[in-house]
């Protein structure tokens, strides 16, 4: 019995020993699980931070054409007359950092994208949206805002500002969908995108229009939409062939001397597309290496000034716009007609301003001069021109005289040249009639 009792105590002993032999295993396994090695531990770590990094929206590259376009384009300068105008996007004004993608809104009124053959349907959404956006613009402002074509591109000449996607967002209410979306905003005669067969304009009519270009995503072209959307794709070069015609910049401007074969032969093919009749006394013409700005009148009426603007073609200068004396917005009536006149040849005067101040009876004048001894009679008198504030006189001995009426009074002030003429007038008004001095 007492075997019998050894014997269970020993298979009992031996069974708690395999219990706890086990246990110790197990408890050694799972502390083996818990430790890491370091160098396992540190790759993961830095394995995590690259996908944080990578997750984050402000650290994440994003495909941004704006962004893209700026690292090629140099600055453009609205005040510098030689800009070097190319192919690259005109980027939004004060964008110091990368624009983050712009949610898309919950407008009902935007239509999604329809799918298009070439696989840019997106492109030619957004294109056309902005598009659609800016016509708006510039029909509903051009009465009110110096809205031109400037270079090809809608510009602001008030705030001398190129009208891009930036500037709609922020004062036309684009919608933030089309924010950024990089893609030039052109002013441009429907003609001249006719004029490549790869282009369907449906447009009636030839008046400035909104048009829209957009670099192609993966190729070295353009789309060009319109109004009435989708215009087609034309390559790089056509492009730049296309902005080259509304460049404004033709040389400097200078004035032509009244002694210069120039400006007789200019005065000679006004005649000419007047009916050859009339004589002429100029007052003032100015130019650059391909347009001609002069003011005239007849000799039969002074008081009955003219302005044209000339083309040089060759050696023919022809009239190209007439009537722009007439004009109460003469700039802009101008680049309406005239896209790629340069602006800035446009005279320092305004003769509309004028059209109901000018004197067309000088009786009161020739008297004063009588009585001073100026003048013996009035045939002494070669040229008189004036508004009922200024009068200027030449006689027939060529001596000059500025005039100016102080109440009921005229003041005569003796001159020696038209330039000294012209500076007093200068300093007496802040819009001088500058175009009564007879240019010799």
């Amino acid at each position: 019995m007492k075997m019998k009792t050894n014997k269970i105590t020993i298979k009992i002993a031996v069974l708690i020993c395999v219990i706890i032999s086990v246990s110790l295993i197990s408890s050694c396994i799972r502390d083996n699980e818990i430790k890491t090695d370091p160098k396992t531990e540190n790759s993961d770590v830095k394995e995590n931070s690259e996908n944080t990094e990578n997750n984050n929206p402000s650290n994440k590259e994003t495909n941004n054409p704006i962004e893209e376009d700026n690292k090629n384009e140099a600055k453009e300068s609205t005040d510098s007359k030689n800009e070097n105008y190319n192919n690259n996007i005109i980027v939004p004004p004060n964008i110091a950092t990368k624009p983050p993608s712009p949610s898309i809104p919950s407008d009902t009124s935007i239509s999604e994208p329809v799918d298009t053959k070439d696989g840019l349907g997106d492109y030619w959404f957004e294109l056309n949206s902005v598009v659609s956006t800016a016509s708006k613009y510039y029909f509903e402002n051009f009465n009110t805002t110096r809205l031109i074509s400037y270079n090809g591109r809608l510009y602001n000449k008030s705030s001398a500002t190129y009208i891009d996607t930036a500037y709609l967002y922020e004062y036309e209410n684009l919608n933030d969908r089309f924010r950024w979306v990089s893609a030039d905003i052109l002013l441009m005669f429907p003609s001249d995108l006719k004029a490549y067969p790869s282009l369907n304009v449906n447009v009636s009519g030839n008046d400035l229009t909104v048009f829209g270009a957009r670099r192609h995503p993966s190729e070295n072209k353009y789309l060009i939409s319109s109004p009435n959307g989708n215009c087609g794709i034309i390559s790089a070069e056509e492009y730049r062939e296309l902005l080259t015609k509304y460049l404004s910049y033709h040389g400097e401007i200078y004035e032509l001397s009244p002694t210069s074969d120039t400006y007789n032969r200019i005065i000679k093919f006004i005649n000419m597309y007047e009916g050859g009749q009339n004589q002429y006394y100029p007052r003032n013409i100015i130019c650059d290496e391909k347009y001609v700005f002069a003011t005239v009148s007849t000799t039969s009426n002074t008081a009955d000034v003219k302005q044209y603007i000339l083309r040089k073609e060759g050696s023919v200068y022809k009239v190209v716009m007439d009537g722009i004396e007439k004009e109460s917005r003469a700039v802009i009536a101008i680049n309406k007609k005239i896209p790629d006149y340069n602006l800035d040849l446009y005279p320092n005067f305004s003769v509309y301003n004028y059209r109901n101040y000018m004197k067309t009876n000088f009786n009161d004048v020739i008297d004063l001069l009588k009585q001073e001894q100026y003048i013996g009679n009035y045939t002494d008198i070669k040229y008189i021109c004036g508004t009922t504030e200024f009068c200027y006189v030449v006689t027939t001995s060529n001596v000059k005289y500025l005039l100016s009426k102080k109440g009921d009074l005229w003041i005569p002030q003796r001159v020696s040249t038209s330039y000294e003429a012209k500076t007093i007038l200068k300093n007496s008004s802040q819009d001088p009639p500058l175009f009564i001095v007879l240019d010799q």
